[in-house]
């Protein structure tokens, strides 16, 4: 979702981009930027492709807890093992995005001095990965991005596992929401407004971590917003919680100041919008493919022996 924003923008904008890629997820790549296909675990195709370059985005880690679950191997070959090969083998600037997940269950609105409280091996990697760059990289940018929501570009699949599409997908599909009793936090960020931090940050030079969302929400308080957009929506408040245990809230007091010329361009209702409407509209063809949601589609690639 990240990747091909931050592609256009870069673009758009006269930056020579080479993107290298396996294309986990995509049947093909389109876009009219220089391109390299190769996995982020060979280390000689990496060395290869970073040589030349002034500036590395590492957007290739497996995302989610259950989609890092499926192969703990893997993922840290992708998640941690390239970043540290990157680190150790590149001079220019690194952007590494981490994520607001590493506070795993916080009572309080976390910030960049709250220590981590990872839940899941996608948390614990994020953790490693910032410890590392702090002791081995004196150039990088690694934002904890808050839950993203909305819709990328043309070129990327729309990723429906995640709060606030999920809930605007199941709202669609069933008109039911279920949520739990219990109160559970996310801080939330839109994908442009994460790929416009990432340029913003790069054509800044902002260094260092930071806790980039603009929205803490409930579960309750986005299926309610899902309910103001689409039609006929239903809330059952249940016993059971809401996907996990996690429950946290993050400051993004911090990258406020650093980064005085920012701007979030979009708020929760305006993903929601964005996805009901290309799933009414029907331009997404098989929503219910698990081609748009992470674990799903990566168990799949597994039985067959490609993941």
């Amino acid at each position: 979702m990240i990747g091909g924003l931050v592609t256009n923008m870069l673009a758009i904008k006269g930056y020579d981009v080479t993107v290298f890629d396996n294309l986990t997820y995509e049947g093909g790549f389109f876009k009219p930027v220089n391109f390299i296909y190769g996995d982020v675990t060979n280390d000689k195709a990496l060395a290869s492709a970073m040589e030349g370059q002034d500036l590395v985005i590492r957007l290739s880690d497996i995302v989610g807890d259950a989609a890092c679950a499926i192969s703990p191997s893997r993922t840290k070959a992708i998640n941690i093992k390239s970043l540290e090969f990157i680190v150790n083998n590149f001079d220019g600037k690194i952007v590494s995005p981490s994520s607001c997940s590493i506070y795993g269950y916080f009572n309080g609105v976390a910030t960049e001095d709250t220590p981590p409280n990872p839940l899941s091996l996608y948390a614990e990697a994020k953790v490693f990965n910032e410890e590392f760059l702090k002791q081995k990289s004196r150039n990088f940018f690694s934002p904890r991005f808050g839950t993203v929501y909305g819709l990328s570009e043309a070129f990327v699949r729309a990723r429906l596992d995640l709060i606030v599409n999920n809930m605007t997908f199941l709202a669609h599909k069933s008109g039911v929401l279920s949520v739990g009793a219990d109160i559970q936090y996310r801080p939330l960020i839109s994908c442009y407004d994460a790929a416009a931090s990432i340029v913003y940050a790069i054509e800044n030079d902002i260094q260092g971590i930071y806790n980039v969302c603009n929205d803490n929400l409930t579960s309750l308080e986005v299926a309610q917003a899902v309910r103001r957009i689409v039609p006929d929506t239903q809330i059952v408040v249940s016993g059971e919680k809401f996907e996990d245990n996690r429950s946290y809230q993050a400051s993004n007091e911090k990258w406020r100041a650093a980064a005085k010329g920012f701007d979030f361009k979009n708020q929760v209702k305006d993903g929601i919008k964005d996805v009901y409407e290309a799933l009414r509209d029907r331009r997404i063809k098989n929503p219910g493919s698990s081609r748009h949601f992470n674990a799903a589609y990566l168990s799949d690639l597994k039985i067959k022996g490609e993941f």
